[in-house]
């Protein structure tokens, strides 16, 4: 009789290991997807007529010994018919004040949501810490789509690919035409 030992291993192993499939912001009509298992999704939040999902990375040790966790942030909201994701996003980022470093866009390759525009930049949070931002803003079926990627500068390096493989992946879900079966 042969052992039980590898096609249990196997059962665990596929049981615990996640797959990172598309992460569907139903509200919106959007999805994206995270690179990998180091991302958690974290809580799905409403404020009135704000939703926000949060994800958060399993911690990376910094030259300081610091457990640094990198976060991605996805808020949703009504916007205006007909108002342009330029006009949206520079409203937006004045009230979430950065220093902008780059412009990320679709012609450029950046992103691939049709209505959308992205930009790389930093802040210093109130500790005096350095932090690096990707924030993309997407309009999609009058939702606004704010995607907020932000880690300090000691491990920028090591998750701004992850960061911009989530924004590359933000895109419009195809609509599934509902019929009757005969």
């Amino acid at each position: 009789m042969k052992s039980l030992a590898p096609l249990l291993l196997l059962l665990f192993l596929q049981a615990n290991i996640r797959t990172s499939g598309p992460i569907v912001l139903k509200e919106a009509g959007m999805q994206f997807s995270l690179p990998d298992s180091s991302w958690q999704p974290g809580k799905r939040e409403e404020s009135g007529s704000m939703i926000l999902y949060s994800f958060k990375r399993k911690p990376i040790t910094d030259s300081l010994n610091r457990g640094i966790v990198a976060n991605v942030s996805v808020l949703i909201e009504n916007v205006e018919k007909g108002l342009d994701v330029i006009s949206w996003s520079t409203e937006r980022r004045q009230q979430v004040p950065f220093t902008v470093t780059k412009v990320l866009t679709k012609e450029k390759g950046n992103l691939s949501a049709y209505q959308a525009i992205g930009y790389e930049g930093s802040y210093v949070d109130s500790k005096k810490i350095i932090h690096r931002i990707l924030i993309v803003y997407a309009i999609h079926q009058n939702k606004g789509v704010q995607m907020i990627c932000d880690a300090t500068d000691s491990v920028w390096p090591r998750v701004v690919p992850e960061f911009l493989s989530g924004i590359k992946s933000l895109k419009s879900v195809p609509k599934i035409k509902s019929g009757k079966k005969k």
